[in-house]
């Protein structure tokens, strides 16, 4: 055992040391950038041990921060960001539990950004808005996803409801104003509903509004995993080619060192489509040898059009071309063809840390993953519903996971499959 640096370390949470950092480079990287979006978890993973007091004190620094340092950020709610953990029950739900304080903080917080109208929603939509971004036709509606996340076990109390919190009723009205206005639309969120804690039947849901809408949505932006990642949307998941392709959802990779390096992304968007042009990362390594003593040094890391589109055949290299869902799908399809290029994406997927080659079923199952935005078609073990991170880290197995979660959660994933696997991992006997 030993102290944390001044910095943060691996398996460590990130200080505010480390946070302000990232903000200093991102407008040091980024001067000229138009917003920033902010896809949740900001409270700290102490699980358990949080109060309302510090929910509201952590946000509300962190908020400050970000407006002092970055400008105008589109921010979600993630599902560290309450007290407990995953603690969002659906409306109508008997409880004396309150989470009024949690979407009144943050209506509070993001008012300042999004306007008293859209924060007004804030908390009349349980943590999801929708704001047209100024002197453009963008759209951006941020949702609260953690109603459809299978650790959030307020949503068992009752039978589930097949609309919590009219979460995508909301979200259904909105595109079809925006569609008649002729709007584009970006929409932000945490989980990324291909991942397997979010439940099957709201990614079924949720992906049937993209496919309905996939002439408005430009692109869609999530955090959670900690990872470097993004996953695509069909039409038909039986036949996952570029012509099929028809939504990108951009996974980002974390600040938190619990994980991996800590990074951050820039897009380059077209701004008349507002599609996604390029795709930048940059990261600080935290093993740097002066790390702890001057501080993160932030660098490039990469460009996905120079890294990844670069290598199709024919490449997609002119600056002005967007990564669209067809070049993404052309990607995935030169991952499976070329294990070099997977290798180095694998590789920047774990934030440039602790790399382990990914092959054989790690190989198919990540591919299969990165073309599926349907937790159900993502060819992840069923029995893993509950899981948050990357399936591939052994975290899940240890007596605690990177967010210090007991490994009840491994019986509870168990409950996804059959009894057969429940009696393996719960560890008893079952008799008749």
């Amino acid at each position: 055992m030993y102290a944390a640096g001044p910095f943060g370390e691996y398996y460590c949470d990130s200080p505010v040391s480390l946070e302000q950092s990232q903000f200093d480079a991102i407008s040091k990287f980024v001067p000229k950038r138009a917003f920033t979006i902010s896809t949740g978890d900001i409270v700290e993973g102490a699980i358990w041990e949080t109060t309302n007091d510090e929910i509201v004190s952590d946000i509300g620094d962190a908020y400050t921060r970000m407006r002092k340092t970055l400008g105008l950020v589109y921010p979600a709610i993630g599902n560290h960001d309450a007290n407990p953990v995953n603690s969002f029950p659906p409306a109508g739900v008997p409880t004396n539990y309150t989470d009024t304080y949690d979407y009144s903080a943050h209506s509070a917080f993001w008012s300042p950004w999004i306007g008293p109208a859209a924060a007004s929603q804030v908390v009349d939509n349980y943590g999801s808005y929708s704001v047209q971004h100024a002197n453009s036709t963008l759209r951006i509606i941020s949702i609260n996803t953690m109603f459809s996340e299978g650790v959030n076990w307020w949503i068992y109390n009752q039978t589930l409801s097949a609309d919590p919190s009219g979460i995508f009723t909301f979200l259904s009205n909105t595109l079809s104003a925006a569609e008649a206005a002729n709007e584009r639309v970006w929409i932000i969120g945490h989980i990324p509903p291909g991942r397997p804690d979010f439940l099957y039947d709201y990614s079924v849901t949720f992906d049937s509004l993209v496919q309905r809408f996939s002439h408005v949505i430009a692109a869609m932006f999530w955090g959670h995993t900690h990872r470097d990642q993004f996953e695509i949307s069909y039409s038909d998941y039986s036949n996952r080619v570029p012509g099929n392709a028809q939504v990108v959802g951009y996974v980002a990779p974390s600040l938190t060192p619990t994980s991996g390096n800590p990074n951050f992304r820039v897009y380059e968007v077209d701004p008349v489509t507002f599609g996604i042009r390029d795709v930048h990362v940059y990261f600080a390594n935290a093993s740097r040898s002066d790390y702890q003593t001057h501080g993160p040094h932030w660098e490039k890391y990469y460009s996905a059009k120079e890294a990844y589109a670069g290598a199709l055949d024919p490449s997609v290299t002119d600056r002005k071309a967007e990564l669209s869902p067809a070049v993404w799908s052309r990607i995935v399809a030169a991952f499976q063809s070329n294990d070099t290029l997977f290798q180095q994406y694998y590789a920047r997927k774990q934030r440039g840390w602790e790399y382990v080659p990914c092959e054989g079923s790690c190989k198919s199952g990540e591919i299969c993953q990165l073309g599926s935005a349907v937790s159900a078609f993502a060819c992840l073990d069923p029995t893993q519903a509950a899981a948050k991170r990357d399936l591939s880290s052994a975290a899940g197995q240890d007596a605690t996971d990177e967010c210090g979660v007991s490994t009840m959660r491994n019986v509870m994933r168990a409950m996804g499959g059959d009894v057969a696997a429940l009696r393996k991992r719960a560890g008893v006997v079952l008799r008749r």
